[in-house]
């Protein structure tokens, strides 16, 4: 995020993670007035594909046909007949666990520390219903959710 101008030679300093820098525009660079409007349209995802592997023990059957894993930021639900995907969005920084308990139909899945701004946080969820969860913020000096159980 941008934090301040530099007026003495038109630099930026910005913050990428918890690392502040100062950047420069392109030489003879002119921004136009319409490079700062947005497009009239949206990208909808159609298909991940890849699969998170340095997460342990992150790959679970969560019924009779589907499975659940992590990629990205994401946790994937495939139906492995069908080859159809559904998506648990919750996260908004790389998921590093995951775990599922079959009693009460239930997914943990814990992330990273979102970059300059708070701690990482665990998400419980539902396979069945993945738009509805619940967050478990950490404190804000911790890395990451890296185990679950």
């Amino acid at each position: 995020p941008l934090t301040h101008q530099d007026e003495e030679g038109g630099g930026q300093r910005v913050r990428f993670g918890r690392q502040r820098s100062v950047v420069f525009p392109p030489t003879r660079w002119h921004p136009k007035k319409t490079d700062a409007t947005l497009p009239d349209m949206s990208l909808k995802r159609e298909y991940v594909y890849g699969y998170n592997g340095s997460c342990r023990n992150s790959l679970h059957f969560v019924s009779e046909t589907e499975i659940a894993y992590p990629v990205a930021c994401l946790v994937v639900i495939l139906d492995v007949f069908s080859n159809k995907q559904r998506f648990f969005e919750g996260h908004t920084n790389d998921v590093q666990c995951l775990a599922w308990n079959e009693r009460h139909q239930l997914c943990i899945s814990g992330q990273m520390d979102e970059k300059g701004t708070a701690g990482p946080k665990a998400c419980i969820w539902s396979p069945a219903r993945p738009s509805s969860f619940c967050n478990l913020p950490h404190p804000r000096d911790a890395r990451s959710v890296s185990a679950a159980a």
